[in-house]
């Protein structure tokens, strides 16, 4: 070899240490927040002049995760997170109540938290005042076979306080590497989240929400096998660092007609794609719906579960002696469940007992629940099968991002000729053709081992729900108005409707309520009928009066606000932006008829003019027409919102569309002396 190629050899080398060296400088940058060292400038502050109407402020929120070998030369993740909370208000005394939830793993151990610290600083005349988190009120939780969570409650919190929290969690989990939310409920001064791994993993990165990254960086650094001379650069191996921060993060608020915030919130998610085995073969392990398919229907915890019908032979006779009629068939079926199985809130794509057993003891996850209802469908001769899900608190899944964890929901699906049924029998006040709320979002997915029958279904496509409205009003000469009001409701509005009166302990209890949320109302007799019968409208009839404050004289002007009863008064869209979609849950309709007699001896001599307008292709439509014959008005609306999802583009429009709804429902009947 010549003296230049040493010469170039030498530089190389001495370029590529720079180079690693400059990564590691990048890497190794200190974290954002020391543990336990704070400014008192931050105890004294009151509020936050960014927001000032926030009743906490996060200082700093900062995670890590990194990859290191063990005492048994196997790697495992190590995720680390660093919290500091300003509280303004006893309100907010909350954020410092915490469930680290923990996996534990089938064949693996899972997490475990290895760290866990947390402080309360007080300012108590003048002096900083410091009080530890103590390690026995820290409490277990069992949520399920798999999944539990560490209790706790940050000690002495008050308007006032900053909390610092730290913990860190091990696991053997690799790929499971845990999401990061930027934004929160409350702003935040930073939020920073670090990822380093080695390069024989590959990972995908989906960023969500809408806030830009002020910090944005990559690099490279290098790792040492374990057990392994160091020699020149033998054995060692890339570290890939990334590094995403948010500065002055504003807090993202839940607006009207808004999904769950989780759905919206800034943040990061890292999805594991493929890996090299240990000085092996480099596997791809890229998610496919046909691989979720497949290892669910072959799970003991969810397609084995479905294999003893013996445990429900004798409903299936109680039923099927009852009659011949499937949509009763699917009633009783979906009853029997409901009322023998209890939900025990817990919420998996997994059963955590057999489903004989969750008979025997009345409870049962969702899991349980709707896998027995499929079971029992199935052996009433039904083509039926679960339904894997994510309620609206959990986020909405992503056809292209094919991972099963993003699931922790189970429903039941029964194809019935041409018509198609999503059940869920978890609710007590809900018919067998209606889900929860917490249950209709985006998509789910049919798993069955039928060929062609798996795939996805649109949850969203709820029958739309009818309210009618029918009132008469009988106008006095002094002003007082003697009323009747029959509402008649379908879908889940009629179960809106019967849940409200359900909460009180008797009617009188009821219409005290009513009184007090309607001021000048006296309310004389309330009626409700058909408050079980699913097949049938729910319907409500009030009696009432409403009195002016001088009953004995006679008027010469009245002025009748003809939707006393009802009417919207303000519009729900206040805001001038909104970044996320309207999500009306379920396409609604509301229809009022009022009728109103005139006293005898008066005039119309003002009345609103009848007027219709829509939304584009008619998505939202709104119609109010009013007529006269002698001393007899009738007065009509109608309200429809026939679709019930709303991409942000459509919101100054929808916005308009109910500012005019508002306006129309304010206006007054003027009637006078002839």
């Amino acid at each position: 070899m010549t003296k230049n190629h040493f010469k170039t050899l030498a530089v190389s080398v001495l370029v590529l240490a720079l180079l690693i060296g400059m990564s590691k400088v990048i890497h190794a940058q200190r974290a954002p927040m020391k543990y336990g060292k704070i400014d008192q400038k931050d105890l004294e502050m009151t509020r936050s002049e960014a927001d000032t109407n926030a009743k906490a402020l996060i200082l700093g929120d900062f995670g890590e995760v990194t990859y290191q070998f063990n005492a048994k030369e196997d790697l495992e993740m190590v995720y680390t997170r660093h919290l500091r909370v300003k509280i303004f208000d006893q309100e907010a005394t909350s954020y410092g109540d915490f469930k680290l939830k923990l996996w534990r793993g089938v064949t693996l151990e899972g997490e475990k938290i290895t760290k866990l610290k947390a402080v309360t600083f007080n300012l108590v005349d003048g002096s900083i005042e410091k009080t530890e988190l103590d390690k026995k009120d820290i409490y277990e939780e069992r949520i399920s076979d798999y999944l539990y969570s560490a209790n706790f409650s940050i000690p002495q919190l008050k308007a006032g306080s900053i909390f610092d929290l730290e913990y860190t969690i091990v696991s053997d989990l690799l790929g499971a590497v845990p999401d990061w939310r930027f934004q929160r409920d409350i702003p935040a001064v930073f939020s920073e989240y670090r990822f380093s791994y080695p390069e024989f993993f590959t990972f995908k990165q989906n960023m969500k929400g809408f806030l830009m990254l002020d910090i944005n960086e990559s690099s490279t650094s290098i790792g040492h096998y374990p057990g392994v001379a160091n020699s020149g650069f033998a054995g060692n191996y890339v570290v890939h660092d990334f590094r995403f921060r948010i500065d002055d993060v504003p807090a993202l608020k839940s607006e009207p007609y808004m999904n769950h915030p989780v759905n919206y919130y800034s943040g990061i998610e890292f999805e594991l794609m493929a890996y090299q085995q240990k000085f092996g073969i480099y596997k791809d392990i890229t998610g496919s719906w046909e691989k979720i398919d497949k290892e669910l229907l072959s799970s003991d915890h969810f397609g084995y579960a479905l294999n003893r019908p013996g445990a429900v032979k004798e409903v299936v006779a109680e039923i099927t002696a009852q009659t011949a009629d499937s949509i009763q068939m699917l009633h009783l079926a979906h009853t029997w469940v409901k009322n023998n199985v209890k939900w025990n809130k817990s919420r998996s794509v997994y059963t955590s007992n057999s489903l004989p057993k969750a008979i025997n003891e009345q409870s049962g996850n969702v899991a349980e629940v709707n896998l027995l209802l499929v079971m029992l469908m199935r052996e009433l001769g039904f083509e039926a099968d679960p339904v894997i899900s994510s309620t609206r608190d959990n986020g909405i899944i992503i056809k292209a991002h094919p991972m099963l964890t993003k699931f922790n929901y189970v429903l039941a699906y029964c194809k019935l000729g041409s018509q198609e049924f999503v059940m869920d029998a978890t609710d007590d006040n809900l018919p067998f053709y209606l889900l929860p709320e917490r249950a209709i979002n985006s998509e789910g997915r049919i798993i069955s081992k039928k060929f062609g029958r798996s795939g996805f279904i649109d949850l969203s496509l709820q029958n739309q729900a009818v309210e009618k409205e029918i009132s008469q009003l009988m106008i006095a000469p002094n002003g007082t108005i003697q009323a009747r009001t029959t509402l008649q409701a379908t879908q889940h509005i009629a179960a809106e409707m019967a849940y409200d009166y359900n909460k009180y302990q008797n009617n009188e209890a009821f219409m005290e309520a009513f009184e007090s949320e309607h001021t000048g109302f006296e309310l004389i007799e309330v009626n409700h009928t058909n408050m079980k019968d699913w097949f049938k409208p729910f319907e409500q009839v009030y009696r009432y009066d409403i009195k002016p404050l001088d009953e004995t004289a006679e008027q010469d002007v009245l002025y009748i606000q003809p939707m006393l009863f009802s009417r919207l008064e303000t519009n729900p869209f206040k805001e001038e932006k909104r970044h996320f979609p309207v999500d009306f849950v379920y396409p609604k309709s509301h229809s009022k008829t009022i009728r109103i007699s005139l006293p005898p001896g008066y005039k119309v001599e003002e009345a609103p003019e009848s007027v219709a307008f829509a939304l584009p292709d008619n998505t939202c439509v709104y119609k109010y027409t009013i007529l006269q014959s002698g001393a007899q008005i009738q007065l009509s609306t109608e309200l429809q919102i026939n679709q019930s999802f709303f991409g942000f583009n459509d919101y100054e429009l929808l916005k308009a569309f109910f500012d005019q709804v508002v306006q129309k429902e304010d206006e007054i009947i003027v009637i006078s002396k002839l």
